[in-house]
C-alpha cells in the first residue's frame, strides 16, 4: 500500500514538473519570438532610414548597418537569429530597384530556408534576385522586405516641388532688369546651360556655401543642384518660356537609365 502511496505522489510531483517544464519552454518560445519581432523591425527600419537619407540600401549586411548612425538600434542583434539577403538592379518591366530582405526563422521552422531560392516566392515563378514582386507564407518565417522603388514616387514629387520653388523665384524676377524677360545669366532664346554655371557658380554642390545671380535674381545652392548633388539646367527656350531639367540618380527605369524631371514656366 505504501509503495503505491509513494508511485502516485512521484506521479503527481512529475506531472507538475512537466506541466512547469512545458510552461517554461512555451513562454522561451514566446520570449525568442518577440526578440526575433524585434531583431527584424530594428534591422529593417535602420535600412528604410538609409534608403530615405541616401536613396540607396547600400551594403545589405549586420556588420555594415551596425557600423552606421541609421543602425545604432540594430547593435544588439544576435546574427545568429536574424538574416539579411539583397539583391541589385531587379526590373518590374517599368522600374529597376535594389531589394532587401530582413528575416528570422523560428527554432521550428527547417534552419535551411533559403529565400533566395525561386520556391521560396509565392508572389512569381522566379528567384529573389529576379522576381518583378517577392512574398512568402512560409510558418515560421518573419520578414520584411524593402525595396529602392518604394520611394520613387516620393523622390520625383519632391524634387518636381523643389522645381517648382525655382521656377517661382524665376517669375519674380520676369521684367525685372530687362522688359519682357526671365532671368537668364549669357544665355540667348533656344540655350541651355547649368544654372551654376551661368551663374558664375564652382558647379561642385558639396562645397556650394551661397546663391548665385541671373539677372538681380538669387539662386541658391538648392536651386542650383538637385537632391542628388547634379546641376540642375535652365533651358532658356524664349524670352517668355523657361524650363527646368534635372535627373533622378537613384530613379532607374528597367533599362537601367535615370529619370529625368522637368519643369517648365511660361508667360502668356
Amino acid at each position: 500500500m505504501m509503495v503505491l502511496i509513494v508511485l502516485a505522489a512521484f506521479g503527481a510531483l512529475f506531472s507538475v514538473l512537466l506541466g512547469y517544464a512545458l510552461d517554461l519552454e512555451s513562454r522561451i518560445e514566446t520570449q525568442q519570438a518577440q526578440m526575433d519581432a524585434y531583431y527584424v523591425s530594428a534591422a529593417s527600419q535602420a535600412l528604410r532610414m538609409r534608403l530615405v537619407r541616401s536613396g540607396g540600401l547600400g551594403t545589405v549586411t549586420l556588420a555594415n548597418l551596425q557600423s552606421t548612425d541609421e543602425g545604432f538600434a540594430t547593435k544588439g542583434i544576435n546574427p545568429e537569429r536574424m538574416f539579411l539577403a539583397s539583391a541589385s538592379n531587379v526590373s518590374d518591366g517599368v522600374w529597376q530597384f535594389d531589394r532587401a530582405l530582413v528575416y528570422a526563422i523560428s527554432n521550428d521552422t527547417d534552419v535551411a530556408w533559403d529565400p533566395l531560392l525561386a520556391a521560396s516566392n509565392n508572389c512569381a515563378a522566379t528567384g529573389f534576385a529576379t522576381a518583378a514582386s517577392w512574398c512568402n507564407d512560409a510558418d515560421g518565417v518573419m520578414y520584411s522586405l524593402i525595396e529602392t522603388r518604394e520611394n520613387y514616387l516620393q523622390l520625383l514629387t519632391e524634387e518636381g516641388l523643389r522645381m517648382q520653388a525655382t521656377l517661382q523665384k524665376l517669375g519674380r524676377g520676369y521684367s525685372v532688369v530687362e522688359p519682357d524677360r526671365f532671368p537668364r545669366g549669357t544665355l540667348i532664346a533656344t540655350q541651355a546651360g547649368q544654372i551654376c554655371t551661368i551663374g558664375g557658380g564652382a558647379c561642385v554642390a558639396a562645397t556650394c556655401t551661397g546663391p548665385v545671380m541671373l539677372q538681380q535674381t538669387p539662386l541658391d545652392c538648392g536651386d542650383q543642384f538637385s537632391r542628388w548633388g547634379t546641376p540642375v539646367v535652365l533651358n532658356y527656350l524664349t524670352d517668355k518660356h523657361v524650363a527646368l531639367v534635372t535627373n533622378a540618380n537613384t530613379v532607374r527605369r528597367s533599362a537601367g537609365t535615370t529619370r529625368r524631371i522637368a519643369r517648365e514656366l511660361r508667360v502668356p
